[in-house]
């Protein structure tokens, strides 16, 4: 909502409303908004400085052996992979999903992202995504900074992906 449709997130009726469209308690929301925030906001910051973390986004890799990475800011693909071999040598890299199969993991891709999880050239990918918008497996959206390709149907055909990095098998996807 706020992406696609040019929301502003620093207004609260947006933020109720998304929340609502998320399956959240939007009364929750708006209550620990004008109550908890600010203080929970610190208590962020403190633990940004704490991990030193220094863009956004961050994200932490973590071993079985306490060992961690830090990639943040806007890094390619291969940046987050590096991170994980490093961590874990032996992880197998699995054959990404493609197609509709990739759109019922990911109900929302752009070209780009489509192009670098299935690992073909950026020509490719339009073609490939042109195709599927053409038998009707998904719909193609303008958007300010180029297109968002997504499935007309979300959350019908989305496969459960693991909720905790220990249910994770440490596999590069």
């Amino acid at each position: 909502m706020v992406m696609l449709e040019n929301k502003n997130i620093a207004r609260l009726e947006h933020l109720e409303q998304a929340a609502a469209d998320s399956g959240l308690d939007p009364a929750r929301l708006v209550d620990d908004y004008n109550s908890r925030s600010q203080q929970l906001f610190q208590k962020d910051l403190e633990l940004r400085a704490q991990y030193g973390v220094r863009g956004f986004p961050a994200v932490f890799f973590v071993n079985g052996a306490s060992n961690q990475i830090l990639v943040y800011g806007s890094k390619p693909y291969e940046n987050y992979e590096a991170a994980i071999r490093e961590l874990a040598p032996s992880a197998e890299k699995r054959q990404a999903l493609a197609g509709e199969d990739l759109f019922d993991r990911y109900p929302t891709l752009t070209t780009k992202e489509y192009s670098v999880i299935t690992g073909v050239s950026m020509q490719e990918a339009e073609h490939i995504l042109t195709a599927l918008e053409q038998k009707g497996a998904i719909q193609k959206q303008p958007v300010k900074n180029g297109v968002l390709w997504r499935n007309p149907h979300p959350g019908t055909l989305v496969k459960p992906r693991p909720q905790r990095v220990s249910d994770m098998n440490p596999v590069c996807a």
